[in-house]
């Protein structure tokens, strides 16, 4: 019955003992959002006890820094620590959180120790921070190593400034790293067909791409060459619904910049697709890709509806007045 007992309680040890992986997130941590503070006493799924100090920004995310200065007193430290082990340490991976525009290149430090860690404020005490594992920097590398080595306590640090991170997994007594979530793909933009340009002013849609026709006019001219239009290709469409500026108008292929050899002029009847953007409020579509055009009686026709458009004698000659927009003969606007 003793050696019974005896098997049963090294099997229940073995069991305590068991490989683990644990992943820290500023839940787990305790983080708060009110400011950096210290904890003590955490745990996850190993063995592990986890102290130090940080907090927990807007995002959720967990917090460190390091601000170094020459008076004490402004010096700012925090940091994670183990204050009991969770076994050997395997491998650790790091999940950046989401980034402030201030932060640019900022490094965060993996140590480990065979000395249980007091506080966070060891990592910052070189005496007591124990062995350089490994880091992990905002810009460039991995965001994964394996530990070289035989370590039983990890300390964690910013190298200096701030660092955000949405999680940390730390991999114990030969445990591998579970598998990354698969990033959800990346929503593709739908093209809805054609529309008149009310209906593109109307949906306001920034994302999906909607084709529309138009009759060309205002092209902007080259500043330096006047004669010229400039090489983006930026002027007004009008359709019997109303105008639209082009900022910017793409080959088929996508290319910038080739405005003169679309061989578009003013009066032309054009087909385009884009998706809707703003710029000072008003409404545009910013570099169009270019499908077809035509010239001519077609863009005369594309301006004049029996029943909408209006035809003039003025000053001689005969002129198309369609929602409020007065064309020539050759169906190109007059201002």
């Amino acid at each position: 019955m003793k050696k019974l007992f005896s098997f049963v309680a090294a099997v229940l040890c073995a069991v305590s003992m068991s490989a683990a992986v644990d992943v820290l997130t500023a839940e787990v941590l305790g983080a708060q959002g009110s400011g950096y503070a210290d904890f003590s006493g955490k745990k996850a799924t190993s063995d592990a006890v986890y102290a130090g100090n940080c907090m927990k920004n807007s995002t959720s995310d967990i917090q460190l820094r390091y601000t170094a200065n020459n008076d004490p007193s402004k010096v700012k430290l925090s940091g994670i620590v183990t204050t009991t082990s969770g076994g050997k340490l395997t491998a650790v991976r790091i999940s950046w959180g989401t980034w402030s525009g201030s932060v640019q290149d900022r490094t965060l430090e993996i140590y480990g120790s065979n000395t249980a860690y007091t506080d966070y404020t060891d990592l910052f005490d070189t005496e007591k921070q124990g062995t350089l594992l490994g880091s992990f920097n905002t810009k460039t590398g991995a965001n994964s190593f394996t530990v070289e080595g035989d370590y039983t306590y990890i300390g964690i640090r910013s190298q200096s400034g701030a660092l955000y991170l949405k999680n940390i997994t730390i991999a114990w007594d030969g445990s591998e790293l579970p598998g990354e979530e698969e990033p959800e793909p990346e929503p593709e933009p739908e093209e809805m067909g054609m529309v008149t340009i009310a209906k593109f002013l109307e949906a306001k849609d920034d994302f999906n791409i909607y084709t529309l026709t138009g009759t060309v006019s205002d092209i902007v001219m080259d500043k330096n060459d006047p004669t010229q239009y400039n090489v983006y290709g930026n002027f007004n469409i009008t359709d019997s619904t109303g105008t639209l500026y082009i900022y910017g108008l793409l080959t088929p292929e996508g290319e910038a910049k080739k405005f003169r050899e679309m061989d578009i002029h003013e009066g032309d009847v054009i087909t385009l697709k884009g998706s809707y953007t703003e710029w000072n409020g008003e409404p545009q579509i910013k570099n169009a890709i270019f499908v077809s055009k035509s010239s001519g009686e077609t863009a005369l026709e594309a301006v004049r509806s029996e029943e909408k458009a209006e035809k003039r004698v003025v000053n001689g000659q005969l002129v198309i007045i369609r929602n409020g927009v007065m064309y020539n003969a050759a169906g190109t606007r007059m201002e």
